[in-house]
C-alpha cells in the first residue's frame, strides 16, 4: 500500500495521535467520576458543618430564651458573674463557631461547593459575634448592652441562606442528607 521508504513513519504518526485521542477521553471519564466524588465528600462535609452549626444556634436562641423569661436574678448574675453558667454556655459556642468558621476557610472543597461553605462560615461567625462579647473586664452594663444588641434574626437569616445553597447542591448531586447521619446527628 505504502512503498514510500517514509511508511513507518506514516504508521508511527497515526498510532502517536490515536495513543493521545484515547488518553484524552480516558482523562477526561476519570476526571468527571473523581470530579464527582469529591463534589459529593464536599457536600457531606458540609452537611456537617452546617448540623454543627445548627446546634451552636439553638444553643444561642436557648441562652437568650432563658434569659428573657429568667428572673431578674437571673439577669443580673448573667450580666455581672464571669462564672454564669449562661455566660460559659456562649463562650464556649463562640469559641466553637470560630473553630468552625476557621476551618471551612481552610478546609480544601470542590469550587463548586465554595459558596455554600462561604454562607456557611459567615453564619457561624455572626454566632461567634453575639456569643463572644461577655467578657469579665465589661461592666454588667456593657454586658447587658450586648446582650440587648444580639440580632438573632440576622443570625437565621444568613442560616437559612447557607441551607438553601447546600440543600440545592445535595439535590444536584444526588446527595440525600439522611444517608449522611441517619435522618440525625450522633455525636
Amino acid at each position: 500500500m505504502f512503498d514510500t521508504p517514509e511508511q513507518p513513519y506514516v504508521w508511527i504518526v497515526t498510532a502517536a495521535v490515536l495513543a493521545t485521542a484515547v488518553l484524552g477521553i480516558a482523562s477526561y471519564v476519570l476526571y468527571r467520576v473523581f470530579s464527582k466524588r469529591w463534589i459529593r465528600r464536599s457536600i457531606m462535609h458540609l452537611i456537617g458543618y452546617r448540623e454543627r452549626i445548627t446546634a451552636s444556634r439553638k444553643t444561642l436562641e436557648a441562652v437568650v430564651g432563658h434569659l428573657v423569661n429568667g428572673n431578674e436574678s437571673t439577669i443580673l448574675s448573667f450580666a455581672s458573674d464571669p462564672s454564669d453558667d449562661n455566660r460559659r454556655a456562649l463562650s464556649e459556642t463562640g469559641q466553637r463557631m470560630l473553630i468552625t468558621r476557621d476551618e471551612l476557610d481552610l478546609r480544601r472543597l470542590h469550587p463548586r461547593t465554595h459558596q455554600a461553605a462561604e454562607e456557611l462560615a459567615d453564619a457561624a461567625h455572626l454566632i461567634a459575634i453575639y456569643a463572644l462579647p461577655y467578657e469579665a473586664d465589661l461592666s454588667a452594663g456593657e454586658n447587658l448592652d450586648a446582650l440587648s444588641s444580639m440580632n438573632l434574626k440576622a443570625v437565621t437569616e444568613q442560616f437559612q441562606i447557607a441551607d438553601t445553597l447546600l440543600a440545592e447542591l445535595c439535590i444536584a448531586y444526588d446527595v440525600e442528607e439522611s444517608v449522611v447521619y441517619g435522618g440525625g446527628l450522633y455525636i
